[in-house]
């Protein structure tokens, strides 16, 4: 990242991604309005989300005070709950499908995902080696994605899988 110390910067890299990934959602967001839950699904992705919730403020603890900046961590929680979103999208998306079109849409995303993580490392702890796995996890991602979008998507949900 060019600049990415700088807050300015910084933020409007946050802002950036948070509203790319937010369309990333977006796109599947229709066929997945059908989904139904049972009691059960419900309750693990309620413990899940508060899991991942209190990973997120873990994380935020962790940036050291020289890269904080006024709103980094309303920007920070933003960002990481629409990656969370993304996320639990992708999986539905795949468990709703489960056909190559999810195969590439929930990869991408996870790569996309997993480069994010390991660029937090690299940068805000400051592990250096951390970089090289951010960049093969966001060219996996990036290639997920075209391949996704190369397909048409008009496709029927798994009837055994439908009711996930």
């Amino acid at each position: 990242m060019f600049y990415y110390e700088y807050p300015l910067v910084n933020m409007l890299t946050f802002l950036s991604r948070t509203v790319a990934y937010s369309l990333l959602i977006l796109a599947v967001v229709p066929e997945l309005r059908n989904l139904r839950t049972n009691l059960f699904q419900k309750l693990v992705f309620v413990f899940v989300l508060v899991l991942n919730g209190s990973m997120l403020v873990v994380l935020m603890d962790m940036v050291p005070d020289k890269f904080l900046y006024t709103g980094l961590d309303y920007l920070f929680y933003a960002y990481g709950s629409v990656m969370i979103g993304m996320v639990i999208a992708a999986v539905s998306y795949s468990n709703r499908y489960a056909n190559k079109i999810s195969f590439y849409y929930t990869g991408a995303l996870l790569c996309l995902v997993f480069a994010d993580v390991s660029s937090f490392i690299g940068y805000y702890l400051e592990f250096d080696a951390f970089y090289v796995p951010d960049r093969i996890f966001y060219l996996l991602g990036i290639a997920g994605l075209v391949r996704f979008a190369s397909f048409s998507r008009s496709h029927k949900a798994v009837p055994q899988l439908e009711s996930l």
